[in-house]
């Protein structure tokens, strides 16, 4: 039985999934039909599937996860919701995370704290995009060069590298409304440029670093580096994620004044 499966069987209810790919769906503006195309369904059986009417095969499920850089734990009811982890993250500024009242331990009162920690053992995607407005927000409480001695430690120097050149992309594609927000991206945009040349690349034949939590076999590795992001190739980061969900995340914690 599939890794999908296996998370999402008869404990989760058909509506809420289909809610949940609903919900990507919209997010990501794509019309049913372009949707279904992917998944090799019927427009009418998707719309079907949405209203909970149905169920996706492990296959089609696992294609979802590929489609929108989602973990399986999206389709669980509140997955990470009583993570300290996500509940400070959502403390220093990524508002769209769902936050409880677990609480978090005093060290993610320091953002560089958070940070370290998410790139060092991300518990989803969607930790990882969230960093975008951690740093957004806390640009001058974040010590990259103590981010980046702690990542060398552990042998994951590169993540830096990786989550600073998505997010210098993504700064570029968000439209900012507020002169704060604009402010903010320019001085995380001055940082990232003034940090990322001190960072050393790795060299071709470096070891792949898998940051996807999903990755279980060499043939799935091929594959997602074979389309991966030229920052992920630059980096030797093994990852679905690119700029545009860095720039997804940016959005939507901005201000609207």
């Amino acid at each position: 039985m599939s890794q999908a499966h296996e998370h999402t069987g008869s404990l989760v209810s058909p509506t809420f999934v289909g809610a949940r790919v609903r919900e990507l769906r919209e997010a990501r503006r794509w019309s049913q039909s372009a949707l279904a195309r992917e998944l090799e369904l019927s427009q009418p059986r998707l719309s079907q599937i949405e209203r909970g009417q149905g169920s996706f095969s492990a296959e089609q499920l696992l294609r979802i996860l590929e489609l929108f850089n989602v973990g399986v734990d999206f389709f669980v009811p509140n997955p990470r919701a009583g993570s300290p982890l996500q509940n400070a993250l959502a403390r220093h500024g990524a508002r769209h995370l769902v936050a409880s009242t677990t609480p978090v331990p005093a060290r993610f009162d320091e953002p560089s704290e958070v940070v370290a920690e998410v790139l060092a053992s991300p518990e989803s995607p969607r930790h990882l995009t969230a960093l975008g407005p951690v740093l957004l927000r806390n640009v001058d409480r974040v010590s990259l060069g103590e981010v980046a001695l702690r990542l060398a430690k552990l042998g994951r120097q590169s993540r830096l590298g990786w989550l600073l050149d998505n997010l210098s992309a993504a700064l570029n594609d968000v439209v900012f409304v507020t002169a704060a927000d604009r402010r903010d991206a320019r001085r995380l945009q001055t940082a990232i440029e003034l940090f990322l040349p001190q960072l050393p690349r790795p060299s071709g034949d470096a070891p792949l670093d898998l940051v996807d939590a999903e990755v279980r076999s060499a043939k799935t590795v091929a594959r997602i580096e074979a389309k991966s992001s030229a920052e992920a190739k630059r980096w030797r980061i093994v990852t679905r994620l690119s700029p545009s969900e860095f720039a997804e995340a940016l959005e939507a914690n901005r201000e609207t004044g």
